[in-house]
């Protein structure tokens, strides 16, 4: 599922279901001000569906974005270490 595939009625519904709280930071957030995060459930070998969808307000997405590319890059130079590391051993 596509961020954009949910409706403006869907993303409301998603926001009502956790009583318009942001989940990182847990503070009540108008509406307005609250985003969507998709959790990169796919990523993970899990199931895709709107149970991997929350509402954050727009401080906390942008940080869990940011900390997500910087995690991502953290883990793809370790790969690579690992990998340069395994082909040095042969």
């Amino acid at each position: 599922m596509k961020r954009d595939e949910l409706s403006p009625d869907e993303k409301e519904a998603i926001k009502r279901q956790y009583n318009y709280v942001c989940q990182v930071c847990e503070n009540k957030i108008p509406s307005s001000k609250l985003t969507i995060h998709h959790i990169q459930a796919k990523r993970y070998h899990l199931l895709t569906s709107k149970d991997f969808l929350m509402p954050l307000c727009l401080d906390c997405h942008h940080k869990v974005e940011k900390d997500y590319r910087k995690a991502e890059k953290s883990i793809k130079r370790f790969m690579k270490l690992l990998k340069e590391s395994e082909e040095n051993e042969e």
